[in-house]
């Protein structure tokens, strides 16, 4: 099997996603965005406060969009303190 470097994304890309949303009216959208932006602060808080870390562990991947085109690979977050924290923050 051959890797090619056009299957990743540039490392600038890199991220975590906290959730996935399917959101079609503008006013759901509106919310979304809103309630994300007013997270920014607590958690960069509490990210700057303390040791923070969240653990990696296992991988695991999915296929999505139209015939399959997005292919994503994702490893999964260790449900100790840390994420108790921050799932606490985004309820």
């Amino acid at each position: 099997d051959r890797i090619y470097e056009g299957w990743f994304m540039p490392p600038s890309r890199f991220h975590f996603s906290l959730l996935m949303l399917t959101l079609q009216e503008k006013e759901a959208i509106k919310k979304a965005t809103d309630t994300l932006k007013g997270l920014q602060a607590p958690i960069k808080a509490l990210i700057d406060k303390t040791d923070f870390q969240l653990k990696v562990k296992g991988v695991g991947h999915f296929t999505m969009g139209r015939g399959g085109q997005s292919k994503v690979l994702y490893a999964d977050v260790q449900k100790d303190d840390n994420y108790t924290l921050l799932e606490s923050i985004t309820d």
